[in-house]
């Protein structure tokens, strides 16, 4: 996992994949491709924001974050643009989390949305 090896070059220890978490970056990266739209939260989606996401997938969590990005179909090109940008980096390398999950999504139009939820259960 590409966010692992930037973790490891900063002496952090690795994030665990969560299913529920995979299943909540889906669930927004889906939401996004169909609105055609990178926000954190779609308006007049069905689950607007990454906290309704994470109660329905059922993930009880002490803290959580979220990345987002359109355009990219490559995970290395992905994670190099998050990692010089300092919201995403700082998701990427924060301590607080110790779990995290990844959806990608097309839209009809053909354009890609990634979404990765990060997050530290309960």
């Amino acid at each position: 996992m590409l966010t692992n090896r930037e973790r490891t070059r900063a002496n952090l220890t690795p994030l665990r994949r969560s299913a529920e978490l995979s299943r909540a970056a889906e669930l927004q990266a889906e939401q996004m491709a169909t609105a055609e739209k990178l926000a954190h939260e779609v308006s007049g989606a069905r689950y607007p924001t990454l906290a309704s996401r994470l109660k329905l997938v059922g993930y009880p969590f002490r803290s959580s974050g979220e990345n987002l990005a359109e355009g990219y179909t490559s995970g290395a090109a992905l994670m190099a643009s998050w990692m010089t940008s300092p919201a995403h980096r700082a998701n990427i390398l924060s301590a607080k989390y110790t779990e995290t999950g990844v959806g990608m999504a097309r839209s009809k139009s053909g354009r890609v949305y990634s979404v990765q939820v990060f997050g530290r259960p309960r």
